[in-house]
Parts: structure tokens; C-alpha cells; sequence
């Protein structure tokens, strides 16, 4: 699919165009590889990227898929079905819900250590900002935050009435939240407060009637120096809304809309990747560059949507 511009501000046309609106410069991804998952893998509902390697894993499968530029491989776990995976050096981290606690693994699958995690609720999402984890438990119809620091118990930081997709860079938290008006807020682990908060606005404004889109919102991920992305998917259909958060001067989001069943889930912001789930003929992971510009002839683009 080669170099795309992704939300290019002269594409937007619900771009804020006041005198006092700060126009945000352009961002591209160049594919670097992808690569066709296995027919039995299921559809992925987690991925991590961290340089060029890609982990997946779905809910439905006892195993990690991990993927890099010509090689393919599976992991099967020893335990019921990962909530969430991070890479450490030569090993993974895998978070486990039945019981909650932290299993290190081998990239050959042995378990090395286990770490039990004291939460008072089932959990429901999970990051890792430097050595702290930080977990959505659900608790009396409520979603709450907690932190874990190493040596320490499970601390309560904020609570919720919606559900929370957590997202982390090298300093911050990124929460998603899985209902409408979907905001998206960083919480910055330093400071111990949410320093930005974001709504999709227009991005979510469709015609009514029973074709009306039935949005849901994937986990927004860092694209680098303060801006956000997030992909809207339409349960009714193929169409794709992707968000576009700047750290400044942005307002409402910008967003475009593609016909294209794919999913940006994670990046690596030190690296400048990022890594995609996308259908073609077939189910693959992809993995982007972040980069500042490209040539005019290298940009090939994801097909707009087509007018009415």
C-alpha cells in the first residue's frame, strides 16, 4: 500500500478553520512489512509493537502470534486468555485476568517468573509506563484506575462510570473511553493528574435511518510528540473513521473516513512505528514508519470515501 498522508489537513473538510486554529503539520506512515495471519489465529484484540516486532493475541486463542519482517511465528500460553502483552528485552510480559497476575515468559513460551496482582474487580484493560503497571478494574458497575508500583499493593487513582481502553507512551497514560461522546484523556504519571482531554466530535456525526453507523471506539495510540490516533470502527460495515488528536490548537479533532476493514492498535513512538490489523483478501498485521514527509510519487493512499 506503500506511503500514505494520514489526515492531511487539506482533507478534512470538518477541520477547524478559524483565524485562531493552529494547523498541524502532516504525518505519514510508509508500510514496512505485513504479514498474512494464520486462518486459525482469530481476529486479534490486542497488539504490541516494539521496533519490528509485532505481538498479537486474541481473546479467543490460548497463544501470541509474533510477527517480524519474513517470519511468523506462535507461542502457546500455559494459562486462559492474555488481557494484555508487553515486550521486556528478550521476554514478554502477559497479563492474565484467571487469577489476575503477571506471568513472564520465554520467546519460546517457558513461564520464568509470576507475579500475583491484588485487584479488588476483574480486570478489564492494562499498560506499563516504565517499571508501573496501571489496570482498569471493574468494581460496582464502576471502571477504576489503579497503579502498581514495584514493591508496592494496587492503588486506587481515579474511577469511572464508562469503560477504559488504556494506551501508555514513555511518560503518559492514554484512556479511550468506550462510549459515547468517546473521550480521549492523558494522564500524565509524573504529574499524578490528566493534563488533556479530547472528544471525537463531527467524527462520529452520521445521517440517521436504519443504515445510521454503530460506532466503536479502538484504543487510542500515541503518534509522537503529542498527538493522538484513533480508529472509529462501524459495526454495520466496512468504514473506518480515523481521529486525529493534536497536543494543541485543534478544534474539533480532525478526522477522515476510509472504506477499508483495518485498525491502527498500537506504536512505539521512540521507534516511530506503528502496527495495524487490516483485511485485504485476508487477515494480516501491518507495520508503519512515522516519517515527517515524503516524496509526491511515493504516496499511494487509503482510498477515500467515495462521494455520495
Amino acid at each position: 500500500m506503500g506511503a500514505f498522508a494520514l489526515l492531511v489537513a487539506s482533507q478534512l473538510g470538518c477541520a477547524d478553520r478559524s483565524p485562531t486554529a493552529k494547523e498541524a503539520p502532516p504525518i505519514y506512515l510508509r508500510e514496512l512489512w505485513a504479514q498474512q495471519l494464520p486462518l486459525d489465529a482469530g481476529v486479534p484484540t490486542g497488539m504490541t509493537v516494539v521496533g519490528d516486532t509485532i505481538v498479537t493475541w486474541s481473546r479467543s486463542e490460548s497463544a501470541l502470534i509474533v510477527a517480524t519482517a519474513g517470519t511468523m511465528s506462535r507461542i502457546s500460553l500455559p494459562m486462559t486468555h492474555p488481557l494484555f502483552v508487553d515486550v521486556l528485552g528478550d521476554t514478554l510480559l502477559v497479563i492474565e485476568t484467571a487469577p489476575p497476575q503477571i506471568r513472564r515468559l520465554s520467546m519460546v513460551g517457558e513461564t520464568l517468573s509470576t507475579v500475583g496482582i491484588a485487584a479488588p474487580g476483574p480486570l478489564r484493560s492494562a499498560a506499563r509506563v516504565g517499571q508501573e503497571w496501571f489496570f482498569v478494574s471493574e468494581e460496582d458497575h464502576q471502571f477504576v484506575l489503579n497503579r502498581l508500583r514495584p514493591g508496592s499493593s494496587l492503588r486506587s487513582i481515579m474511577r469511572s462510570a464508562t469503560p477504559v481502553h488504556l494506551t501508555a507512551t514513555q511518560t503518559d497514560l492514554i484512556l479511550a473511553e468506550a462510549r459515547p461522546p468517546f473521550s480521549v484523556r492523558v494522564y500524565s504519571v509524573s504529574d499524578h493528574r490528566i493534563t488533556r482531554t479530547h472528544q471525537a466530535g463531527g467524527a462520529t456525526d452520521t445521517e440517521s435511518g436504519p443504515d445510521r453507523p454503530i460506532w466503536v471506539p479502538l484504543p487510542a495510540i500515541a503518534l509522537g510528540q503529542g498527538a493522538i490516533l484513533q480508529t472509529l470502527s462501524d459495526l454495520t460495515s466496512d468504514t473506518r473513521t480515523l481521529v486525529r488528536y493534536s497536543p494543541e490548537g485543534e478544534r474539533p479533532a480532525r478526522f477522515r473516513r476510509i472504506r477499508l476493514p483495518m485498525a491502527f492498535l498500537t506504536s512505539d513512538t521512540l521507534r516511530r512505528r506503528i502496527g495495524a490489523v487490516r483485511t485485504l483478501n485476508v487477515p494480516e498485521v501491518v507495520l508503519y514508519e512515522i516519517v515527517a514527509e515524503v516524496a509526491d510519487r511515493e504516496l499511494q493512499g487509503i482510498p477515500p470515501e467515495p462521494a455520495p
